[in-house]
């Protein structure tokens, strides 16, 4: 029995589990999993575009950053890419 102390492995087992393609789809190839993996996180990205989530998340860390600074006597300007 392999250990699930590799990241990786979860990962593996993970999408292994949650593929779209079902649980008993045969070979399965690690390299396809990574591309699965980014087309999900960018679906998942534009999903929290569209609904305001990012905007929010980037204000809330904003301000958070800016209040942490000031109290340790600095002040600084938050940007996001």
């Amino acid at each position: 029995m392999q250990s699930l102390s590799r990241p990786h492995h979860f990962l593996w087992i993970k999408y292994k589990f949650l593929t779209m393609w079902g649980l008993f789809r045969g070979d399965f190839k690690l390299n396809e999993g990574f591309e699965r993996t980014a087309e999900l996180q960018e679906k998942a990205r534009q999903e929290a575009i569209s609904i305001g989530l990012l905007v929010t998340a980037e204000k809330n860390a904003e301000k958070a950053l800016k209040e942490f600074f000031k109290s340790i006597g600095y002040r600084v300007n938050v940007t996001f890419n």
